[in-house]
C-alpha cells in the first residue's frame, strides 16, 4: 500500500551501529520523506559504545545531562517540513545526548509534528517523547514507537499507517 503523502516530511536520525539507519531509510522510502543523518563530529567507536564500561564515551555522556556531542553541519531547514520523524537508538531508555544537540541547534521546529522512533535490542520505549519535549517545546510531539533493532518492512509500514 502506498503511504507517500503530499505533506513534506523529514526523517532525521542518529545511528551508532546502523540499526536506526535501516529503519530511517524504510520510513523515508515508504513516506517519500527527505532523509537527514545526525552525524557526530567525532564518530563513535565500538569502545565508545561499551555500555558496561563506566569510562566509555556513551556512559560519560549519559551521566552528564549537559553533554552535547557536536554534530556535523549544516543542519536541515525544518521550516519547510510539516512532519519530522526523529530516530535514534535507546540508551538506558533515553535518547542519546546527540539528539538534544540536534533539537537545540535545529531551527524551525515550532509547530512541526515530531514523531520519535527508537531502535533497541532490550530497552523499552521509555519516556523518550516526554523527556524530549522541553528541547522543542513548541512542537507537536506525537507518541513514539520502539522497534527491536531492524524490523521487517511490513512492521514499519503498519506503524506508519497509524500516524495521522
Amino acid at each position: 500500500m502506498e503511504l507517500k503523502n503530499k505533506n513534506k516530511s523529514l526523517v532525521a536520525y542518529f545511528s551508532a551501529m546502523g540499526n536506526t539507519a535501516e529503519i530511517a531509510k524504510m520510513i523515508a522510502e515508504l513516506t517519500g520523506a527527505d532523509l537527514f543523518e545526525i552525524k557526530p563530529v567525532k564518530p563513535y567507536t565500538r569502545e565508545d559504545l561499551n555500555f558496561r564500561e563506566p569510562t566509555s564515551r556513551c556512559c560519560k555522556e549519559h551521566d552528564n545531562p549537559k553533554a552535547r556531542p557536536e554534530i556535523v553541519e549544516p543542519m536541515p531547514d525544518c521550516g519547510k517540513y510539516d512532519k519530522i520523524y526523529l530516530g535514534f537508538p535507546s540508551w538506558w531508555a533515553e535518547a542519546p545526548r546527540i539528539i538534544l544537540t540536534f533539537l537545540e541547534k535545529t531551527k524551525g521546529l515550532e509547530g512541526k509534528t515530531i514523531i520519535p522512533f527508537v531502535s533497541s535490542h532490550s530497552s523499552p520505549l521509555g519516556q523518550h517523547g516526554t523527556l524530549l519535549h522541553p528541547f522543542a517545546p513548541k512542537a507537536n510531539w506525537q507518541a513514539g514507537v520502539r522497534f527491536k533493532l531492524t524490523p521487517p518492512k511490513q512492521d514499519v509500514e503498519a506503524w506508519l499507517k497509524t500516524i495521522k
